[in-house]
This record gives structure tokens, C-alpha cells and sequence, in this order.
């Protein structure tokens, strides 16, 4: 891959760390939390998954709806990358319950 082909590939790295003490039990999902419909430049969402405990982060489309092929399984103490676009939105579940964070 030549230098012209990397700077086309452009890629967002974006951390997030996430401790037990970070994931606060939604009572239900945030009304009109969905992702763009234009969203075209890629993003690499690092996520770091501090918590002893495993999670998953599920994509939240345009609708607002969660599409099981779009979910990310995250051991505990493991670091998960996920190729997706910039702006779009994730929900997060602590594995085993239906802990929510947005």
C-alpha cells in the first residue's frame, strides 16, 4: 500500500476506557439516540474494557435499533478495536444483565 493509498485510508482512533463504576443501569434506551444517515468517513473505536466484568457494545442504527450482527463481545481487562464511522453510536451492556450504558 503506497503513501497515496494511505491518506485515503484515514482511520479515527477513539479510546474509551470502561469501568464497572462507569456502566449506571439505564431504566430504558435514550429516545432519538441513532446514528447518522450520512456518516461516510471511517473511524477504529478502541475500546478498553477496565472492568473485571465482560461487556458487549451493540451499534445503534439510523432507527435507533440494535442489529445482533452488530454486536462486540469485550472480555473483562481485554481491549476490543472496532472498524465502523464516524458518528455512530454504541450501547453498552454489562454480560449476563441488562445493564445499560449509552
Amino acid at each position: 500500500m503506497g503513501s497515496t493509498s494511505f491518506l485515503f485510508s484515514l482511520f479515527v482512533t477513539i479510546a474509551v476506557a470502561i469501568k464497572a463504576a462507569d456502566l449506571e443501569e439505564c431504566p430504558h434506551a435514550t429516545p432519538d439516540w441513532v446514528s447518522p444517515t450520512t456518516s461516510t468517513e471511517n473511524a477504529n473505536l478502541k475500546i478498553i474494557n477496565a472492568a473485571s466484568l465482560s461487556i458487549y457494545a451493540a451499534w445503534v442504527d439510523r432507527n435507533g435499533n440494535e442489529s445482533p450482527t452488530h454486536w462486540h463481545f469485550i472480555e473483562g481487562k481485554k481491549t476490543s478495536r472496532i472498524g465502523t464511522y464516524v458518528g455512530h453510536r454504541f450501547r453498552f451492556y454489562v454480560e449476563g444483565s441488562d445493564r445499560l450504558s449509552e
